[in-house]
């Protein structure tokens, strides 16, 4: 959702089309097909991973946030947005990361 010069990208899963689950059991690989989804959704307002300000990540487990955290850097390497990152009882399904994006850019929607 854009507001202006702001983008909320909400909690999103590693699911293609309706209900399959990529990657199921695997962080780091819901981690890379998580952040390809919000980087499009970021193209699609206007916007780029260089605009991000925070990213909150929610882990089924934390034992996976060094996987997970390794997949986030290699996608904000040159910006380092704020960054949350819990472990919550439990994600919904094979779901073993949630990742939800906030961004600010003066560029326009395409």
């Amino acid at each position: 959702m854009r507001h202006g010069e702001r983008i909320w990208v909400s909690g999103t899963t590693a699911t293609h089309g309706e209900d399959t689950v990529v990657a199921p059991g695997h962080a780091a690989a819901q981690a890379t097909y998580i952040l390809d989804k919000i980087t499009a959704s970021l193209g699609a307002l206007g916007a780029g991973l260089e605009d991000v300000v925070m990213t909150r990540i929610y882990l089924a487990d934390a034992a996976d946030c060094e996987a997970v955290s390794r997949v986030h850097g290699q996608y904000f390497f040159n910006t380092r947005p704020a960054n949350v990152l819990v472990e919550v009882s439990r994600l919904i399904g094979d779901y073993r990361v949630e990742i939800e994006a906030e961004a600010i850019t003066s560029r326009p929607v395409p």
